[in-house]
């Protein structure tokens, strides 16, 4: 066997060299620590779990001042020399601030998170970007003082509750890309006028426009399929109800207590339809039916419309 000889030169740099690393601190032979959350211009951004550097907006931390005032949320945000995508509001994130104005979402935007402007009652506007795919369960509730909402391309869904007490909301324009509007999505909308819903709209939940007492127009797509029980209830400045002939399920209460409403149309889809849809519309006088509608209706359904006459089509 041979025997390899290590120049002496050779030991001595690897020595010293081995000496070097023994001296630096413990905290200076770690690996740096992930980054997981900063803040930059006093917004707080979580980074996120994705293959490319990408963020979140949450709420301020509890030695923050809350945002407020009017917020222009950049595309993107610097820090430690990586360039991060803001991509989500969290749940949340601005829950509660009560001297925010405005928001504008920059077009990286994708999703709004549960409650996230929940309560800000001084938010008068806010931006959407051209597309995004999801607004959670009550992001908007109680935004008393938000009046018009132009709403992105992209969503099919809205959730439970999103514009629910938003007294000021008189104009909301849905996408053509909407298919649901979730249970008292626009519960109490007082101030809401008229309404065209988009045209692939298939179903409106329980409640969704309960109280929306100056609403006086309601357009209805043609390939709607379903109102859920209570969806119009107490909408009292309405005038008519021209469902369209796709429509299979109106729920329970789906139209009671709109008091001015003087005409109405069922078509030929209609398979379920629960008691008291049209009851205490004391102004009903004219209801066109088509002649299957016949097998699903019942007295309870009209209690208290008293001028009702009922016209079945040829």
């Amino acid at each position: 066997m041979h025997k390899i000889c290590i120049p002496r030169s050779m030991k001595r740099i690897f020595y010293i060299a081995l000496l070097a690393l023994l001296a630096l601190p413990l905290s200076a032979r770690k690996k740096p620590e992930p980054v997981t959350q900063f803040v930059a211009g006093h917004i707080v951004y979580h980074v996120l779990p994705t293959a490319q550097p990408e963020v979140e907006v949450r709420a301020t931390m509890p030695d923050m001042t809350p945002y407020a005032g009017d917020i222009l949320l950049p595309e993107t945000v610097a820090f430690k020399d990586t360039h991060y995508a803001v991509v989500a509001i969290a749940d949340t994130a601005f829950r509660h601030c009560a001297e925010l104005y405005s928001v504008a979402l920059p077009r990286t935007v994708r999703s709004v998170g549960a409650y996230a402007f929940a309560n800000c009652q001084q938010l008068r506007r806010i931006t959407f970007p051209p597309i995004m795919y999801t607004i959670q369960l009550g992001a908007f509730e109680n935004c008393s003082a938000l009046d018009s909402v132009t709403l992105p391309a992209g969503l099919r869904v809205l959730q439970l509750r999103v514009f629910n007490r938003c007294s000021s909301l008189h104009h909301i324009s849905l996408p053509a890309s909407l298919q649901q509007i979730g249970p008292s999505c626009f519960a109490y909308c007082t101030q809401l006028d008229s309404l065209a819903l988009p045209a692939g709209l298939l179903s409106i939940g329980e409640s969704a426009f309960l109280s929306c007492t100056a609403l006086h127009t309601v357009l209805f797509p043609a390939k709607l399929n379903r109102i859920d029980k209570m969806a119009f209830m107490d909408c009292s400045a309405l005038r008519q109800a021209d469902l369209p002939k796709t429509l299979r399920t109106l729920g329970e209460s789906a139209f009671e207590g709109c008091k001015n409403i003087e005409s109405a149309t069922l078509g030929e889809s209609l398979v379920e339809m629960g008691d008291f849809v049209f009851r205490n519309c004391y102004r009903l006088q004219r209801l066109d039916i088509h002649p299957k509608c016949r097998s699903v209706m019942r007295k309870t359904q009209f209690m208290g419309c008293s001028l009702l006459q009922i016209y079945v089509q040829d």
